[in-house]
């Protein structure tokens, strides 16, 4: 990733101006090209802040909505190859965005996470995500079909293999076997950090809730903005793994890796809520029918999410949220194995917090 200032001259006016970008290319090395499958999600994240933006914005209009698409960055450029008749992502694969830190959006704190305040606006965000693609499914079915779902396929092909991950449910069950609470639960731990096997190739969905997933909204891809002190805007970033899937991922996946830990302690279900009222308000507003799109479906949703999913996806986020600055290695050398956090020394200490609290809650819920 690079900050670009791109200088434009008004040929009439003679004014000058400077936008200020970030311009994102391809991972350093083949092992994260490799990993994120940089030939497909590359072309896929072009697509999204292109097309699909595009299609989301012309239908918010026919609605009356102006703003339909402002949870997400503008892209002023992108390209997949130097030539124009390449199909191919190569080395000169860029895409450019708007660089919103210039207008005081900032990212939160990845060792503490967002309190309940901050917690309740990016829910709400989410909501309105997924409910502008709902929308476009309800009501244009034709073009959802032919514009946005061709995009929204399998993103990832990471499977972990089985060394990989009994390494990875050894170490979480040696770290979670800390606490008494965890000493019974530790078959279910292990068991359920297992199932990382197919996150990244999970495509399991029901109608009516599926929708437009973005399966990797943690605090790195959260911008926020603040006013007065209070946050008031935010948007997400990082588009190549979205599916066509269980919204309930998102939900789930944001509050156990991002929240604080007085958030995870006391307003889980809260959140949750607040995540499905705003859902069905914007449908309605938007004259949606929402008959079918009950509260005990959306549950449903969850535990489903929850059981298939993100416990896992949660594990697994663990040691890229928690491993301390300085402590991760030069991104041209990396390698899955990094992912398996037994490097201790490297880890923040609230990274043994946050375990023994998912590990706990998720028993408590039997979602593990």
């Amino acid at each position: 990733m690079l900050s670009v200032d791109i200088k434009v001259k008004n040929q009439k006016s003679q004014k000058e101006e400077i936008i200020h970008c970030v311009a994102k290319m391809l991972p350093p090395c083949e092992a994260l090209r490799d990993y994120f499958n940089t030939s497909t999600t590359f072309k896929k994240e072009i697509t999204h802040y292109n097309s699909v933006a595009t299609t989301l914005n012309e239908f918010g209009k026919t609605l009356g909505v102006n703003s339909f698409f402002d949870f997400c960055a503008e892209c002023l450029g992108s390209r997949i190859s130097l030539n124009p008749n390449s199909n191919v992502v190569d080395e000169d694969a860029v895409f450019v965005l708007k660089n919103l830190k210039m207008e005081g959006y900032t990212v939160g704190d990845r060792f503490t996470g967002f309190d309940l305040e901050t917690s309740k606006l990016v829910l709400r965000t989410m909501a309105k995500m997924h409910a502008a693609f709902l929308s476009l499914k309800f009501k244009k079915p034709d073009v959802f079909k032919t514009k946005v779902l061709p995009n929204l396929g399998e993103a990832m092909v990471f499977v972990a293999s089985d060394d990989m991950l009994d390494k990875m449910a050894r170490t979480i069950q040696k770290y979670a076997a800390r606490y008494p609470d965890c000493v019974p639960l530790l078959d279910r731990i292990g068991e359920g950090t297992k199932k990382m096997k197919n996150v990244f190739i999970y495509s399991k969905y029901r109608e009516p809730f599926a929708t437009l997933t973005h399966t990797d909204l943690w605090v790195n891809n959260i911008l926020l903005k603040h006013q007065d002190g209070k946050p008031v805007h935010n948007v997400f970033i990082d588009f190549p793994l979205c599916v066509y899937g269980n919204p309930a991922r998102d939900v789930l996946f944001f509050i156990y890796s991002s929240t604080n830990f007085e958030v995870l302690q006391t307003s889980v279900d809260e959140l949750i809520k607040i995540y499905y009222e705003e859902l069905i308000n914007i449908l309605q507003e938007l004259k949606c029918d929402t008959s079918q799109l009950t509260y005990k479906l959306f549950l449903e949703e969850v535990d489903t999410a929850a059981r298939d999913t993100e416990f896992c996806h949660c594990i697994f986020m663990l040691t890229p949220i928690y491993t301390v600055r300085g402590g991760i290695q030069d991104m041209s050398e990396w390698t899955t194995e990094f992912l398996v956090a037994d490097n201790e020394e490297n880890l923040h200490p609230n990274f043994h917090k946050k375990l023994h609290l998912m590990c706990i809650d998720f028993a408590r819920r039997n979602w593990i």
